[in-house]
């Protein structure tokens, strides 16, 4: 059976990861700007974590096949589904750190180029940090769960 605090934990995860998104997708258009390939590397990044918040809000996981709740503990793919994005997080934090230390690692007109740290790109690497540290937690509060 799920804890009040696990759902609550889930619902803010999600919150998270769709704040990242809006992010992503805000700033898109000035990186389409630059080059086509730096937007659309900002728009994909912000349609996956959109939908991956969706997908933590709707939990398909919770229902049957006949779309009636599931009874006993979460499948053990959501624990997999709790990975990809962490990974996917982790990955763009990491790819974000490159880019202000190293360089663009890229194609396109700015590549080599060490980008600057912004207040708005700070606060999007703030909230992938704060998403990746509730996806431990609902990982350790599922396997807890089922044992």
């Amino acid at each position: 059976m799920e804890t009040e605090d696990s759902n609550r934990l889930l619902y803010w995860t999600a919150g998270l990861s769709i704040a990242a998104a809006l992010i992503h997708a805000g700033v898109a258009p000035e990186h389409l700007s630059e080059w086509w390939g730096y937007g659309i590397f900002f728009l994909v990044a912000g349609i996956c974590q959109g939908i991956y918040g969706l997908v933590l809000l709707l939990r398909p996981w919770r229902y049957d096949d006949t779309g009636g709740l599931r009874e006993g503990n979460d499948p053990s793919y959501v624990r997999t589904l709790y990975m990809l994005g962490i990974i996917g997080n982790g990955a763009i934090i990491i790819l974000y750190l490159i880019t202000r230390f190293v360089g663009i690692p890229f194609l396109g007109p700015d590549a080599g180029k060490v980008e600057p740290f912004t207040p708005i790109s700070v606060l999007s690497k703030l909230i992938e940090l704060a998403t990746i540290v509730c996806l431990v937690l609902l990982m350790k509060h599922s396997k807890q769960q089922t044992g």
